[in-house]
């Protein structure tokens, strides 16, 4: 069980972090840091990531994450039963192309709302590399649900695909861990099962064959099943009370997901753990089950335009910042690599060039293993404005600045003052290195030759001391870090 008085103590810092006014058009904004107010947990600012199956990503995409960001601790990808497996034939296809069309001129085969582009890529070449370049594989696996539903299958069938399925793959991939049944179950382009109602009847054949499945192959990593990739945590929370009415004894819920794009009021995510573990408890079941939220993106309304993935980096980053301290909740950002009509949301784009968004996750991945006290007089309320986080390690200080402004807007000068800088960075030079994201910096749609990545804008020696200013002009949803530390010569 958690301890309520440190999620209180927690809960009370950033409510303080929310208590300035948003900031108006050009004004100053103050932000202190105080390097002697260590805060005891570790922000999580990264880890769960998403691959696109619409959109295949290059087989060297995973590879490309790793090397950039580390490697991630779930990597969420796709499975399509009925590209694996022809009802026709009851033959599968383990090594399918995706997105091949496998039926055409069949008059019987439900089609499914998003088709996706065919590259060429083949199955195995995808999941080998997802499974390949992360700690843990969680695989969506959906489709001949209208079949189902409409009795050209039945249930009894389809748990037989869905087990042979997740055998298969386990099997060639031991780091598959989770499964989440079915994605977006009410949405017309997806599962569409047409009211949630008919959810749950996938569900608990889904986990009947993962029980099978664990007690049958016995894998060192046991498989895990959750759901059900619904929209928002209301969806979520059907799932929570389908399952305890369910009277089976043998009944597995091991996580709990849903989606959430375009949240208004970042601030709404630091509730979303509390309000889920409410459901939970109410229900007698486990409070402290994972919560993932499978898919999440700030730039959806403007998904087509490459300008607004700036948008998508600071909403993002507001985003994490505001899940940092949840005990069980994960953020699975969309999306790596997408096709253009989902620019706005991607880490790289087409030509694989890191995107503003995706340089804004390489900030997170530079702070470090302690987080300080910064307080910004620019953060509103509803998590909008000027954020601030500042983390700490026996190295050196990481500052983290976004400018979080929806009306897109309020540019903002920012004023910094760190104080009570660890005994470590007081005596001797220390190396002080800004890093900026905005419309012309780490951009890689600024210019038709823009390389994209992380830009370092400025280097320069300071003297050590307790205290240190720092200031920076930020446009709207501009994105800026100060890496302070020892001189290399003092380091030796």
């Amino acid at each position: 069980m958690r301890c309520n008085l440190r999620r209180g103590l927690y809960r009370a810092l950033v409510l303080v972090t929310l208590a300035g006014p948003a900031c108006a058009a050009g004004q100053r904004v103050t932000v202190s840091v105080d390097c002697g107010k260590t805060l005891q947990r570790p922000p999580i600012l990264w880890g769960h990531v998403n691959v696109s199956r619409r959109a295949p990503p290059p087989v060297e995409l995973c590879a490309r994450v790793e090397k950039e960001f580390g490697r991630p601790e779930v990597t969420r990808c796709w499975l399509m039963l009925d590209q694996m497996w022809d009802y026709r034939t009851d033959t599968y296809r383990f090594d399918y192309e995706i997105n091949k069309n496998y039926y055409a001129g069949d008059p019987n085969k439900k089609r499914y709302g998003v088709v996706g582009h065919t590259t060429g890529l083949r199955y195995y070449d995808y999941v080998d590399s997802v499974s390949a370049h992360s700690k843990a594989v969680l695989m969506n696996i959906r489709r001949y649900e209208q079949e189902v539903l409409t009795g050209m299958l039945t249930f009894e069938k389809w748990k037989e695909v869905f087990k042979a399925a997740v055998r298969h793959y386990k099997e060639r991939c031991p780091n598959l861990l989770y499964i989440e049944v079915l994605n977006e179950p009410t949405a017309g382009n997806q599962s569409n099962l047409g009211k949630l109602e008919n959810y749950y009847g996938f569900y608990r054949r889904a986990y009947e064959a993962i029980v099978e499945l664990n007690a049958e192959m016995k894998p060192k990593l046991p498989l895990r099943v959750g759901g059900n990739a619904g929209f928002r945590t209301k969806e979520a929370l059907r799932l929570v009370n389908d399952f305890a009415r369910d009277p089976s004894p043998a009944k597995k819920l091991d996580f709990l997901s849903f989606h959430h794009y375009w949240v208004a009021a970042p601030a709404e995510i630091a509730g979303w753990e509390d309000e889920i573990d409410g459901a939970l408890k109410k229900a007698a079941l486990p409070a402290d089950l994972p919560i993932f939220v499978t898919e999440i993106g700030y730039a959806l309304k403007w998904q087509d335009d490459p300008k607004k993935n700036l948008w998508q980096a600071a909403g993002m980053t507001a985003f994490q910042f505001q899940a940092r301290y949840a005990r069980d909740l994960r953020l699975f950002p969309w999306v790596q690599y997408h096709s253009q009509p989902q620019i706005a949301m991607v880490q790289f784009d087409t030509r694989l060039r890191m995107t503003p968004y995706g340089a804004a996750v390489k900030m997170l991945r530079m702070h470090r293993e302690r987080e300080v006290v910064a307080v910004s007089s620019g953060l509103g309320q509803k998590g909008n404005g000027l954020g601030a986080l500042a983390t700490m390690d026996d190295a050196g200080l990481t500052v983290h600045l976004w400018n979080l402004q929806p009306d897109g807007g309020t540019a903002v000068r920012a004023e910094v003052a760190v104080a009570h800088l660890p005994e470590t960075l007081r005596t001797g030079a220390l190396v002080v290195r800004r890093y900026l994201i905005d419309s012309t910096h780490s951009n890689c749609f600024a210019a038709p030759d823009a390389a994209g990545g992380l830009e370092m804008v400025e280097e320069r020696r300071s003297n050590g001391s307790a205290d240190l200013r720092l200031s920076a002009e930020l446009e709207p949803m501009a994105l800026c870090l100060w890496q302070i530390e020892k001189a290399r010569a003092e380091q030796q």
